[in-house]
């Protein structure tokens, strides 16, 4: 019975187009845009592009940054309109902007809207090099790492179809890896030396979705979507396997049937004066494919075997995030999220359920803090931190080898809007968003009882780089 098995896993290896991965997200380790990733991710209290899909999708019923830009247009032709803050004698800026802070905390005033309702289509791409080592024996996952992805988001203003005189817009995000792959999949075996949120294991598209409604105009929005990815169900018939003592292959069909599955995203912001209050709930993705049967045919008065197996893999785990935010000034704002991940839901698929040391992961809790500042109409700046604990226990079982560190994240951001001028054939604004990061990965050393050439004791950290840029055009 062995050497059918053994048979076996190499065609649902070649069946799948394996490489090797486990939990990771492009999203989570380095942000879901450029604009956000400038303010260490911690936007999810006010954020209104696409990418509010991932972070709260409840931001896609506030004005967009879109709006904003027509709003600036639409005052160039209106003298009588007031100035905004920047447009004050730069002299004076420091000083009044301090003394606004503090004063009409809680009075409120409309939203900035335009009458155009644009929708709005961004592209972006992120280079992400990670300076990785480890006295860990070397293997593919930890050689010329890198992250690289791109992206293609899209909102529209369903205003335009039926005005409801409230934010109500769709919101797509798709995120690629720069390798080209659609689907990598593979059931990993845990004792092998593996990152566990860097590299390959990052190697999967990412699709997010969702509605955004204002429900009371200026404070309250709601929103719903979704995270895509793939389950199915499968068999492989292996016909005419000898009875011998050496291994044999056997005539092999295979039949997988993989169908998306796509798993709730909720969100809610809260509104008043100068305070921005927002929750989100993600629920955990994984790739599942279950049960995959395989039944084998001897050549040797018709003996039959059968066994199943279940593929687990892809994870993400289930996110809360609170957050807050204080727009102190109409042009400087500040914000903290608190991110609570549940890694500890993560169990081992039925086919490595039976074979290996159970082992369990941590539910970690994920600070981002941001400072942003608009200098004119034009460029605006930001700040960012984000300090993410590794989810991987002190005493991991002394055969498992997920290796992951705590980082810390520190980012810059810049925009610069292009808005069309009187001489210009420019007809819409065009925004680019460009940001930089830098992690530090904290040392780490795991030990083991009984260290061996294959499981020894190692060290691992390191740090990474990334850059990420953005276009958006509103239409």
């Amino acid at each position: 019975m062995t050497w059918i098995n053994r048979k076996t896993w190499p065609v649902l290896g070649l069946l799948l187009l394996c490489s090797d991965v486990f939990a990771g997200n492009f999203a989570d380790v380095y942000g879901a845009h450029p604009y956000a990733t400038g303010m260490g991710n911690a936007v999810s209290s006010f954020i209104n592009d696409s990418s509010a899909t991932y972070y709260n999708p409840a931001g896609l019923g506030l004005p967009s940054r879109g709006e904003f830009l027509f709003h600036q247009m639409e005052k160039r032709g209106d003298p009588s309109a007031p100035k905004d803050a920047w447009e004050q004698p730069r002299f004076n800026d420091i000083w009044s902007d301090t003394k606004s802070v503090f004063l009409n905390t809680l009075d409120n005033s409309p939203k900035t809207r335009s009458s155009a309702g644009p929708h709005e289509v961004a592209f972006q791409y992120n280079y992400a090099k990670p300076a990785l080592n480890t006295s860990a024996p070397n293997n593919g996952d930890i050689k010329n790492v890198q992250d690289h992805y791109a992206g293609l988001g899209m909102t529209l203003d369903l205003n335009n179809v039926y005005d409801l005189d409230r934010g109500f817009r769709f919101g797509l995000n798709l995120i690629l890896p720069g390798s080209g792959n659609l689907a990598t999949v593979n059931d990993l075996n845990p004792t092998v030396h593996r990152y566990l949120q860097r590299g390959v294991s990052n190697d999967r598209p990412l699709i997010f979705g969702g509605l955004g409604l204002e429900v009371w105009k200026d404070h309250l929005y709601i929103g719903a979507g979704f995270t895509a990815l793939i389950k199915g169900q499968g068999a492989i018939l292996l016909k005419d396997v000898p009875i011998s003592p050496d291994p044999v292959v056997p005539n092999q069909q295979v039949i997988l049937e993989l169908k998306p599955q796509a798993n709730e995203t909720l969100g809610m912001m809260f509104h008043w004066g100068k305070f921005r209050l927002g929750f989100s709930f993600r629920r955990e993705t994984y790739l599942f494919v279950d049960p995959l049967t395989a039944r084998a045919q001897t050549t040797l008065l018709g003996i039959q075997f059968d066994f199943d197996l279940a593929v687990l893999d892809l994870y993400h785990p289930r996110t809360f995030t609170y957050a807050f935010a204080f727009q102190a000034t109409e042009n400087l704002r500040f914000s903290l999220d608190v991110s609570r991940e549940l890694w500890s839901k993560y169990g081992l698929s039925r086919t490595k359920r039976e074979y290996y040391t159970p082992y369990y992961l941590d539910d970690i809790s994920v600070p981002k803090f941001g400072v942003e500042y608009r200098w004119n109409e034009s460029w605006t700046f930001r700040l960012g931190y984000m300090r993410r604990p590794t989810p991987l226990p002190g005493d991991m079982p002394e055969e498992t080898n997920w290796m992951d560190s705590s980082q810390v994240s520190y980012t810059a951001g810049i925009s610069y809007a292009f808005l069309p001028g009187a001489e210009s054939n420019l007809k819409s604004p065009i925004l680019l968003d460009l940001s930089l990061q830098h992690q530090q990965l904290k040392a780490r050393t795991e030990l083991k009882v009984n260290p061996t050439s294959q499981n020894p004791i190692y060290d691992y950290g390191g740090s990474a780089f990334h850059a990420g840029l953005a276009v958006t055009v509103f239409l």
